[in-house]
């Protein structure tokens, strides 16, 4: 994947943010490796919450998922994280159903790009 398209799928002044933190990167890597490695574990929480229709824990999940996604630049991630939150406050969680595919797509999307980013990091 080119660098270009990492970008695209990340919103670069949020990752320009974290970068101003510290001078050599240490908090976006920090930050960057944190995410890839708990998201998946927020969205196989989102699937179980659908699963166990359990609205409360999607709400928690999607919550989660959504914060992590916008502090790396992910916005669309974040987004999509926002509707299900939004069903599983409401007490729902049949309509997050629909989002499951998206959620799963944009985050392998955003894991490439953010693994891009990180190879990046790591050469510098």
């Amino acid at each position: 994947m080119q660098m270009s398209n990492s970008r695209a799928l990340l919103d670069a002044s949020a990752l320009d943010q974290l970068r101003e933190l510290d001078e050599d990167g240490a908090v976006l890597m920090e930050v960057v490796e944190t995410f890839l490695r708990d998201a998946p574990k927020q969205v196989a929480a989102i699937q179980g919450a659908i699963i166990n229709n359990d609205a409360k824990s999607l709400d928690r999940a999607a919550h989660t998922l959504k914060s992590t996604a916008a502090t790396v630049g992910a916005m669309d991630l974040s987004a999509i994280c926002k509707e299900v939150e939004q069903i599983g406050r409401s007490g729902q969680v049949e309509p997050a159903r629909a989002c499951v595919e998206k959620i799963e797509s944009e985050f392998r999307s955003v894991d490439l790009a953010l693994q891009a980013e990180l190879s990046k990091l790591q050469k510098n």
